[in-house]
């Protein structure tokens, strides 16, 4: 339940328990409109296609970060087919692992 966003905070030192804590999480707005495509076979190298639309402004500098399941690994790399087709305004992606980021260098609106 999206409304009992809490977090825990346990400390051990010595592998003992010497203190825990709770606080208010951040609001998560699930994005509207997400869509992932790829091809659901194993061991096989494949393209993946995201498709969004915002319901704020992106702006310039922002960033879009896809993060899959860690048996999956995402690439930026043209070599490797990556293409940010109609991504407006990308000025860059980097990966690492299972976590692709897309920043912007113009806003993105509503819609787009």
């Amino acid at each position: 339940d999206a409304s009992s966003n809490t977090w825990l905070v346990q400390a051990k030192a010595g592998g003992q328990e010497v203190g825990w804590g709770e606080a208010a999480g951040f609001p998560i707005v699930q994005m509207q409109h997400a869509q992932v495509i790829y091809a659901g076979m194993p061991a096989l190298k494949t393209h993946l296609a995201v498709i969004f639309s915002t319901v704020v402004n992106l702006f310039n500098g922002g960033f879009v970060e896809i993060v899959t399941p860690e048996v999956y690994m995402l690439s930026c790399q043209a070599l490797e087919g990556f293409s940010p087709l109609t991504v407006y305004g990308t000025e860059k992606c980097t990966d690492a692992g299972n976590v692709a980021r897309l920043t912007v260098n113009r806003t993105l609106a509503p819609g787009r």
